[in-house]
């Protein structure tokens, strides 16, 4: 998804980047920091909730590093690490077309919460960790709602989208901007778009 964020960002850099592909140099300690921290995830849920759909996890991945000990325990004490109401569904791929553009990445967390408007309709919460301090673009959020709303049938509306910076304060730590105007045909207009 982060192609994402780079397409919306610089419209002529990202098509200069995909017609002469160069490696990128990732910040390794931040992808590690992401990945690790995504797998304890998983594994965290799966110990209290073994009918989860999660991928495997190796349980042998060192979590010692102080950053990570860190995310772990923001994350226990925060808003999403209830083991009583775990997700529905982790780490879910998903590969959205968009015109002519494929949008492909993993929602990290589904949860399926009751529609307080009507009982007969169904709210889902996708949720997006974030291990890092600079804050995410909501193209993400908005190209997850609408895939996920899709796959199940529902109206995007029913499907509610945030961030969860783990570092931030935590009352500033869930981020759920208002996603309404980022419908099917805004997205293909801002993903197709010609960057010339």
């Amino acid at each position: 998804m982060s192609d994402i964020a780079a397409l919306n960002k610089d419209r002529q850099g990202f098509a200069h980047r995909l017609r002469r592909p160069l490696p990128q140099s990732p910040t390794h300690r931040a992808a590690s920091r992401g990945t690790r921290f995504h797998e304890w995830v998983e594994s965290y849920f799966a110990q209290t909730q073994p009918l989860i759909e999660r991928a495997a996890v190796d349980p042998g991945e060192d979590l010692s590093d102080h950053d990570l000990a860190a995310l772990q325990q923001a994350f226990i004490h925060g808003p999403f690490g209830d083991t009583a109401q775990p997700p529905q569904w982790l780490e879910v791929p998903v590969d959205i077309p968009f015109g002519g553009t494929r949008v492909r990445g993993r929602i990290d967390a589904v949860y399926h919460r009751p529609n307080t408007q009507s009982e007969q309709e169904q709210q889902w919460h996708i949720v997006d960790w974030k291990t890092g301090q600079h804050p995410a673009d909501v193209i993400q959020l908005a190209c997850y709602r609408i895939g996920w709303a899709e796959r199940l049938g529902v109206a995007p509306e029913q499907v509610q989208a945030s961030f969860y910076y783990l570092l931030r304060d935590p009352e500033d730590a869930v981020e759920t901007p208002d996603l309404s105007a980022y419908d099917r045909p805004a997205l293909e207009r801002i993903l197709t778009q010609d960057p010339r």
